[in-house]
């Protein structure tokens, strides 16, 4: 009964609490006889609950060690029958041994016991391994919060914790087990806000299809109460992971960002490009190339001069984001940089450009009667009247009749060439529709695939040099067309007189408007259209 009721309070197995009671009372019997090499057994009934312990001695003819080996003389007082090799038990009562030995049993117990139980919380927690728990917070320090697992006590230090996010005593949370270790004070079990796994578990648990295993988290890349990427892929073609980890109305992605305090979360699709994945990961920036480095473990990604700060983001954690997701080192560059570099990144972009497939265009022929027109015929058209053809046959009648002396094979060739125009005549005109040839089937193009052509982005360089070309000849010609007034005649009612200072004064001034920066450094074409 006793053994049952440890099992069930410790949670530790029956054998266990066995073995570990066979160990204390045969500790506690060597101490008592005072035998540290003494072979000890302890027979346990079950059904009668009783315990016996017996000490073992083996029959020799000449004894080396009393504590385990006896005569034949003195053992064929305890059994006469005894011969040589035989084993004598001599039973000890255990209300016999002493209190010195009842402690150190007392004590033997309680250290296997908790070792079993330490053992036991490490085997159930080392399989919940970065799975996500709800634990309750017990103390908050400066450094560390301990937190009641319900079966052990946990540690989340401050790098594990959620940057401005405050805690309480009794505060419920949902955490990742992201480490246990295994040390003489027993189970060490460690757990985390602010792991790529605890991101993902909460995914799982919003979204249906990522649990099912449909849409799969491929990487996760994080600054934890900062911004999230995430890539996904779907496994079936018909469902969209990005929408499905959305959401309708954005409900799933909403209750991931209120568990983690308000945090940015990024999701696009995952691909096996490299250079349409360097692109995502980079978003919210506009990458203009991706170009390869003789190092393969690292990339140039080209930006626009007012996409650079965008691109590598507040402290630089934008980039460093999209390092963790594609595992490359990645050198942003503005595209004056890599122009100054001397650097042909359109030939390189282009030679890495993947070749796309258009469906060939093609045209369908269609009549009255549903007939399919062979291929290599050529379709008229034959208008409504046949007057055209009447006014031929005349024609071929009139010249047969007034030709005289002709030959009987001319005359004869005549004829059937009447006849065969009569005959086309009477035939009915089967009318064929003229069927315009169809325009060639797009192909769908993503925005990821025009972020990754560069012709593309070739196209906006050249349209954005030709719209400043526009307005510099529209501030030209507005200039041209202001008639020019000369000052020099107008006479004034009052001229203003100055004195020498004030006459120095005024060209002093009017040296440093002459000499000013600003007129040569900025570009007030660029504002033009915003002032218009």
């Amino acid at each position: 009964a006793a053994i049952r009721s440890i099992e069930e309070d410790r949670n530790i197995s029956q054998d266990i609490i066995e073995e570990a009671l066979v160990e204390a009372l045969s500790k506690a019997l060597k101490k008592h006889i005072n035998a540290n090499d003494a072979n000890i057994k302890v027979d346990m009934d079950e059904e009668t609950d009783e315990i016996r312990i017996y000490q073992v001695f083996d029959v020799v003819e000449v004894v080396e060690n009393f504590d385990t080996e006896l005569s034949l003389e003195e053992a064929v007082d305890d059994k006469a029958d005894a011969v040589i090799g035989d084993q004598i038990l001599l039973e000890h009562e255990i209300s016999e041994l002493g209190r010195p030995a009842a402690l150190l049993a007392k004590n033997v117990l309680k250290q296997k016991i908790r070792e079993a139980e330490k053992q036991g919380i490490y085997d159930e927690y080392i399989h919940q391994l970065y799975e996500m728990i709800t634990v309750q917070v017990d103390t908050v320090e400066d450094r560390f919060l301990f937190v009641d697992l319900g079966k052990a006590h946990g540690i989340m230090p401050l790098s594990a914790q959620i940057p401005g996010e405050h805690y309480y005593e009794g505060q419920k949370l949902k955490v990742v087990i992201s480490e246990v270790n295994k040390d003489s004070k027993g189970a060490q079990i460690i757990v985390s806000r602010s792991d790529d796994h605890f991101v993902r578990r909460l995914f799982e648990m919003e979204v249906p299809e990522i649990y099912q295993g449909v849409v799969e988290i491929k990487a996760i890349a994080r600054e934890a109460g900062d911004r999230t990427k995430v890539a996904v892929f779907s496994k079936d073609p018909n469902i969209d992971p990005i929408g499905a980890c959305i959401g309708p109305r954005g409900t799933r992605v909403q209750e991931v960002i209120e568990e983690l305090q308000g945090e940015k979360i990024d999701i696009f699709e995952w691909t096996n490009d490299v250079d349409q994945l360097i692109k995502s990961s980079l978003a919210p920036a506009e990458v203009l190339y991706v170009l390869p480095t003789d190092d393969e473990r690292s990339v140039t990604v080209v930006v626009a001069d007012d996409q650079l700060s965008l691109a590598i983001g507040r402290g630089g954690k934008n980039a460093k984001l999209a390092v963790k997701l594609i595992n490359k080192k990645i050198d942003i560059k503005s595209l004056t940089d890599i122009k100054a570099l001397g650097i042909d990144y359109e030939s390189i972009a282009l030679a890495n450009q993947p070749t796309i497939l258009v469906e060939p265009e093609f045209e369908e022929v269609i009549n009255d009667d549903e007939d399919y027109m062979q291929p290599d015929v050529e379709v008229g058209i034959i208008d409504d009247t046949t007057e055209d053809v009447v006014e031929v046959v005349e024609m071929a009648e009139d010249v047969v009749v007034e030709e005289t002396e002709v030959n009987v094979e001319d005359t004869v060739e005549a004829v059937e060439v009447v006849e065969v125009i009569k005959e086309v005549v009477e035939t009915p005109v089967k009318r064929v529709k003229k069927v315009e040839p169809r325009e060639a089937k797009e192909e769908y193009v993503s925005k990821f695939e025009k972020l990754a052509d560069p012709t593309i982005a070739l196209q906006k360089i050249a349209e954005r040099e030709a719209a400043a070309a526009r307005r510099k000849a529209r501030y030209d010609s507005k200039k041209q067309d202001q008639p020019e007034i000369d000052y020099s005649d107008l006479e004034y009612e009052i001229a203003p007189e100055y004195t020498d200072e004030e006459l120095d004064a005024i060209e002093k001034q009017q040296e440093k408007i002459d000499n000013s920066w600003y007129e040569d450094e900025i570009d007030f074409e660029e504002f033009e259209d915003y002032y218009e």
